[in-house]
């Protein structure tokens, strides 16, 4: 089960953010490899809700569940900036289970805008040397993300600005299209499975839109 976002603290344009995620039970208890990440909880989540710490770590929380006990389990995360006087309810961000994550993902209908700052995160569940982001564009745009394992974990994690990319794309409102980066490599393994997500953020208002592959 991946929480993508755990930051809290200052962002540009003297934003403060702070992210809200929660696990809730009504039902059986659930139960995981690793005590999880909130106050005075274990390894086992039985009745009520409980609200996630933010430790800041680029690639939220990758939590193990023991297949079949998560039936009842709850999920939900939203992040918000706290220092406009108009405090807004935030921006809901995917809770992501394993089956969600795919060969390649398609980010469709992105607004291509000057003052919009697009970064693209991705998550994949296992090793592999490239990933190629293409927009469209006339000619193809297309550059690389690497990825980096998550420690204590065998999930791997990148994240890259691609705001000059959408930028430039043919197309208002655009698409973005990751998938293994082609001739990455000889005797390669077979590209594990990703997720991933958009995060737009309006530079006037810092107001956030996540945009996630369906």
């Amino acid at each position: 089960i991946l929480f993508p976002l755990s930051f809290q603290g200052p962002g540009a344009f003297g934003s403060q953010w702070t992210t809200e995620s929660f696990l809730s039970s009504s039902g059986s208890a659930a139960y995981f490899r690793d005590p999880l990440p909130c106050a005075g909880c274990s390894s086992t989540f039985t009745l009520g809700t409980s609200r996630l710490t933010n430790d800041g770590n680029p690639w939220g929380h990758v939590l193990y569940a023991l297949r079949g006990t998560t039936g009842s389990l709850e999920l939900a995360s939203r992040i918000r900036d706290t220092s406009r006087q108009a405090i807004t309810a935030g921006t809901e961000v995917p809770v992501v289970r394993e089956r969600d994550f795919r060969a390649l993902l398609r980010f469709m209908n992105i607004p291509v805008d000057p003052k919009y700052r697009v970064t693209l995160r991705l998550w994949a569940l296992g090793d592999y040397p490239q990933y190629s982001v293409g927009v469209d564009a006339v000619p193809a745009l297309q550059n690389g993300i690497s990825l980096t394992r998550i420690t204590g974990t065998s999930m791997w994690f990148g994240s890259m600005d691609v705001t000059s990319m959408i930028k430039l794309a043919d197309g208002n409102p655009t698409n973005l299209l990751v998938t293994p980066w082609p001739n990455g490599g000889t005797n390669l393994l077979p590209a594990p499975p990703i997720w991933g997500m958009l995060s737009i953020t309006n530079n006037d208002t810092q107001q956030v839109t996540i945009v996630s592959s369906q």
